[in-house]
């Protein structure tokens, strides 16, 4: 069975409800195992995404242990929030920018319905790809299937 490890940042509880039964309906379908760490803060996000860095054996070398990052823009309820503000999606993105061995193996997924929120962290994160309503399964489905198969 193969497994993928999985940040979700999103502040949202139907939205997490959706992405869980996402992924349930997912696993039944494929012979998968999603690991699922969900955060509702930039800041928990960081840090579990400067946790999950695993040295490789050259010391100069990181790697993450996410294989699937789920990022959402406007948190603690809050919506169309400043791309400034330090408790938003772009926050994490300016760290990623910084520190991108931090998902150097990762599919960056941006999720947020912030359409100017969802362009800048996609513009600071290489290869990440906005798709909006990603936690609903019909979408989930189609365009996740595709990217775990690479």
């Amino acid at each position: 069975m193969k497994e993928y490890n999985v940040l979700i940042l999103e502040d949202d509880e139907n939205r997490m409800e959706q992405f869980y039964k996402s992924f349930e309906m997912y696993q039944d379908a494929h012979d998968v195992q999603f690991n699922v760490c969900h955060v509702e803060t930039a800041a928990d996000a960081i840090a579990e995404l400067s946790a999950g860095l695993q040295l490789t054996d050259d010391i100069n070398s990181a790697s993450s242990m996410f294989d699937l990052v789920f990022l959402d823009h406007d948190l603690g309820g809050e919506v169309y929030v400043s791309l400034s503000d330090e408790n938003t999606g772009s926050a994490v993105a300016r760290w990623i920018s910084e520190h991108t061995e931090s998902i150097n193996k990762a599919w960056v997924i941006v999720h947020s319905l912030n359409h100017f929120g969802a362009r800048n962290m996609c513009s600071l994160i290489p290869g990440a790809f906005y798709i909006p309503f990603i936690w609903e399964p019909r979408i989930f489905r189609t365009r996740i299937y595709g990217g775990l198969k690479r």
